[in-house]
């Protein structure tokens, strides 16, 4: 048995991470992901809200795709990218028959 081919879409990766900052529950200042404990401290206003600039520099909230390619993780788990994670994304990449991207939806369909 041979499975189906698989295609994706993905987001444009500066376009994914404005996107997650104003989508409610995907930034720290409303986790809805419960992604550090701390982060409900700034929910109930014991902590200052954090910035985008802030916000760009957490781990949890780089390089999402390579992330839940190459580890198979929870977007927002700390998983360090590291070589061998590096590589299964590419890998799990080679293997997706058709790539688009969201921002060019109708060529990517298109071209599908």
């Amino acid at each position: 048995f041979k499975p189906p081919p698989s295609i994706t879409i993905f987001r444009e990766p500066t376009s994914r991470i404005l996107s997650a900052w104003f989508y409610r529950g995907h930034s720290p200042n409303l986790d809805f992901f419960q992604v550090r404990p701390e982060f409900k401290e700034i929910e109930k206003g014991l902590r200052p809200k954090v910035t985008f600039d802030e916000y760009i520099e957490m781990i949890e909230y780089q390089n999402i795709q390579t992330r839940m390619l190459g580890a198979d993780s929870f977007p927002y788990r700390n998983v360090t990218i590291n070589e061998e994670v590096f590589c299964l994304a590419v890998e799990a990449l080679d293997n997706i028959f058709f790539v688009g991207l969201l921002e060019a939806y109708d060529i990517s369909i298109e071209m599908l």
